[in-house]
């Protein structure tokens, strides 16, 4: 019975330990930013953002927390299935697939109203390698965009533009039908 017992502590403690190693945490920090294609953008124009960190990760869980009154959320690099985005804020929760490192993953946003918008990332899962080892700390990305206000004169310029084109159209339209003689022309007085 004595041989049983310290055989099955002896499994017990290896199996423990076989456990105990699959997850292990590395003492460094993982440095998060956050970066846009453009910092000055205007309302209703698009701006990808990009989350980056400094080592290759095999997994990321964590939320872009964006203010929700003046950008709205478009699309990202990934598949929907890694993404729920709620009130303000975009939860990724990816893994690799595919055994590959990622060092970033980008996202569309779309402005909607003139201001300062924030966009803040918060660790809240963590990132791992492909040995399943995690950064004990980290450092959150934080960017500011300037949301400008549309251009009116541009935009009443644009719609003009198109409706010159349009008469121009129809004008030039109801010349060839007169041309063709399916339109009669109108008798003019003397």
């Amino acid at each position: 019975m004595k041989k049983i017992n310290k055989i099955l502590r002896t499994s017990i403690i290896a199996l423990i330990l076989v456990l105990l190693m699959q997850i292990t945490v590395f003492a460094d920090t993982l440095n998060i930013n956050i970066k846009a294609n453009n910092e000055k953008i205007k309302v209703g124009d698009k701006v990808k953002v990009t989350v980056y960190w400094d080592k290759g990760m095999q997994a990321a869980d964590y939320i872009l927390n964006y203010d929700s009154e003046k950008l709205e959320f478009v699309k990202t690099d990934l598949k929907d299935d890694y993404i729920n985005n709620t009130n303000g804020q975009v939860k990724t929760a990816w893994f690799s697939v595919d055994d590959k490192d990622k060092i970033k993953i980008e996202y569309t946003f779309k402005a909607k109203k003139s201001g300062t918008a924030e966009l803040k990332t918060t660790v809240n899962g963590g990132f791992a390698t492909g040995n399943l080892e995690m950064p004990t700390e980290y450092t959150e990305g934080e960017l500011q965009l300037n949301i400008s206000k549309a251009n009116v004169f541009l935009k009443i310029l644009k719609i003009l533009a198109i409706v010159i084109v349009i008469l121009v159209l129809i004008n030039l339209i109801f010349k060839r039908l007169q041309k063709s003689g399916k339109i009669c022309r109108r008798p003019k007085f003397k």
